[in-house]
């Protein structure tokens, strides 16, 4: 782009026009992405810490039931995910019934401690394990990974 010519005199106080970059459309800058990426994962942070604050009362219920582990399977795929029904056993591994309410709270539970993309695309399944003497949760998880294998092959016709 040609220069426009400058009808000033050569010694005035005008500064020269410094020119803006361009954004790109439809783009934030970093920093917001960044802000927000910060606020994302300290809401993940506060889920997190709040589903075992209620797990943690949720494991006195299970105590009071006699129970001494609860799974809580999981599966997820194609941007959909499912927490199966929890089943829980007492120290003999023999079946405990549990409440409603207590199986809808542990299923709810389950979803903030399961890692965030497990029910995308390949997806992920897994279990979480609570042992109520222990006060523990163990999570046994896994990543369903796709791969592609290249080969190539010249016919001779």
């Amino acid at each position: 782009m040609p220069r426009r010519k400058s009808t000033s005199q050569p010694n005035s106080k005008r500064t020269p026009r410094t020119r803006r970059p361009k954004r790109a459309r439809n783009r934030r800058p970093t920093s917001d992405l960044d802000q927000l990426m910060t606020q994302w994962e300290q809401r993940q942070a506060a889920e997190r810490a709040e589903a075992v604050r209620q797990m943690q009362a949720d494991c006195d219920q299970l105590a009071a039931l006699d129970v001494a582990k609860v799974n809580i399977p999981y599966n997820g795929y194609g941007d959909s995910g499912t927490v199966e029904t929890p089943s829980a056993a007492d120290a003999n591994n023999q079946p405990v019934s549990l409440p409603g309410d207590l199986v809808q709270s542990l299923s709810g539970l389950a979803e903030a401690l399961i890692p965030g993309g497990w029910e995308n695309d390949a997806g992920a399944y897994g279990e979480l394990i609570i042992d109520v003497a222990e006060r523990s949760c163990r999570r046994a998880h896994h990543w369903r990974v796709e791969t592609s294998e290249y080969d190539e092959e010249i016919i001779p016709l």
